[in-house]
């Protein structure tokens, strides 16, 4: 940078700005200066402690040894979707298809059927998730039964008064 005054910045008042005495170099393995943590300051601090959250000097990250986490399935969504489950995933689509007017009965009967059968592996095997979406399951297809049950109802009545 050359010392050309207009390169350097300037102060709203048009006067060049002094740029202050140089910075040190930011070291990870110290602990950030007061000044820099606005005013709040952890207690037991000390200028020029060590950052306890820092990696050794020297070492390499190493991963842990497979198993050193317990409790891991490997389950990548999170217990959301009831794969282990797979009459009350299913018995969740059938419903929400039997919802559907006129193409939705037999779907329905699916749906509750799976869904019953979900409930019942849940109860077998508490490990593997999915009763929330046998539930919907079995309130779609109900549902479903229901409503087409009334339509069949009325268009059999019609035509019988009709």
């Amino acid at each position: 940078m050359s010392n050309d005054p207009r390169n350097q910045p300037q102060h709203p008042q048009g006067q060049p700005q002094n740029p202050g005495p140089p910075q040190q170099p930011y070291n990870p393995n110290q602990a950030p200066p007061p000044q820099m943590m606005e005013g709040k300051v952890p207690p037991g601090y000390q200028p020029g402690q060590a950052n306890p959250y820092a990696a050794p000097q020297g070492q390499q990250y190493q991963a842990p040894p497979p198993g050193y986490y317990p409790n891991q399935g490997g389950d990548s969504t999170g217990g959301l979707i009831p794969y282990k489950n797979p009459h009350a995933l299913t018995s969740y689509y059938l419903g929400i298809v039997a919802l559907l007017p006129l193409i939705g009965v037999p779907f329905g009967i699916a749906a509750i059927c799976l869904g019953i059968s979900g409930l019942r592996k849940r109860r077998q095997n508490p490990v593997i998730k999915g009763s929330a979406h046998a539930w919907i399951g079995i309130a779609g297809g109900t549902f479903s039964l229901l409503c087409g049950g009334m339509l069949g109802f009325g268009f059999i009545a019609s035509m019988m008064g009709g």
